[in-house]
């Protein structure tokens, strides 16, 4: 069960990393959204970033408790199917990060997903500053 969670804790400690990039680009006036090709007013700044990610942490962390609340409780015992369904909703969340649909900031979404589909093809794609910058933040 805790795999799961591990591999969301990487999404999020990488969303975080984000918002402290451009929380100090912001600060010391770099123009990143002109550096990664964002449209004008499409750009997220540092509050939107930390706003996903921090509704992305309290979905597993809600998960791991109620889960181990129904483990240990002796009353609950004859719900161990649903125990199991519990992580169903983190995997709910992960599905709605690689959507297609126009829900929770579509356009930066594909953006992420564009570069990590760009590092993968390095060696067969012409490499972008965004794609480093993704690429580099993973294997740090």
């Amino acid at each position: 069960m805790f795999p799961l969670y591990s591999l969301f804790a990487f999404i999020v400690l990488h969303m975080f990393m984000y918002a402290a990039n451009i929380y100090f680009w912001t600060r010391y006036r770099v123009n990143y959204p002109f550096i990664f090709g964002f449209k004008e007013g499409y750009a997220l700044g540092y509050r939107e970033v930390l706003l996903v990610a921090f509704g992305f942490v309290v979905l597993p962390l809600a998960s791991i408790l109620a889960n181990l609340d129904m483990e240990m409780d002796p009353k609950t015992g004859d719900y161990k199917r649903f125990t199991e369904l519990l992580p169903l909703g983190v995997v709910l969340a992960f599905v709605i990060i690689i959507c297609s649909f126009n829900i929770i900031y579509r356009s930066s979404r594909f953006f992420m997903l564009t570069c990590v589909f760009h590092c993968i093809r390095a060696p067969l794609y012409k490499v972008a500053l965004g794609d480093f910058l993704l690429a580099d933040q993973l294997t740090s």
